[in-house]
């Protein structure tokens, strides 16, 4: 015996229930992306709590920001001083990184005679707050503003380095506090 022949009029409403469900599921999808597109863009959770303290050729500065503090690390180009003040590099760490893990790139720009500050973002590591763009891009000038006030640094000459997220962080910077160099590294060209 043979199973009945759908009509097309069956075969037309499983369709439409199969797209309806297809576009429940999608609308679904995209509510949950919107609620929680905060935690994809800064998904500090992934970054860690860092070491507990810098290193030991490293100056600790904060930021008062509502609900506690946010930290930088400041660590002097070789040859840096108040007599001879040098170009710095202000490095902006990825969206799953901490200031903990650019030492290294720091220690690369120091070792050449730049002095280099390691911002954090609010709530990642040891800072207080909730990340957002426009909390990082105030904390990115505040720092900048410090920076350029230190004896041992020429504001003439300084650059901005941003990879990944730090990237967004670097060009908005730019585009309020003018560099004599911006660096751009894996930074994407919209977070759209």
């Amino acid at each position: 015996m043979t199973a009945p022949a759908r009509t097309p009029r069956r075969r037309w409403r499983l369709v439409m229930r199969l797209l309806g469900l297809l576009a429940l599921i999608y609308a679904g999808w995209c509510g949950a992306v919107y609620f929680k597109q905060d935690s994809l863009i800064f998904p500090r959770d992934m970054a860690g709590k860092g070491t507990g303290r810098p290193p030991a050729n490293v100056e600790v500065l904060t930021l008062a920001v509502d609900g506690g503090t946010v930290e930088a690390w400041l660590m002097l180009g070789e040859g840096r001083s108040r007599e001879q003040p040098g170009p710095a590099v202000i490095f902006f760490h990825g969206n799953a990184e901490l200031i903990d893990d650019c030492v290294g790139r720091a220690e690369a720009y120091a070792q050449r005679g730049y002095t280099v500050l390691l911002p954090e973002y609010r709530g990642y590591g040891r800072s207080a707050g909730t990340p957002s763009e426009r909390a990082i891009v105030a904390d990115a000038v505040a720092f900048e503003t410090m920076l350029a006030a230190r004896p041992e640094v020429d504001p003439r000459r300084m650059i901005y380095h941003g990879q990944s997220l730090g990237g967004g962080v670097a060009a908005q910077l730019a585009a309020r506090q003018p560099p004599r160099a911006l660096i751009l590294q894996s930074t994407f060209t919209s977070v759209a």
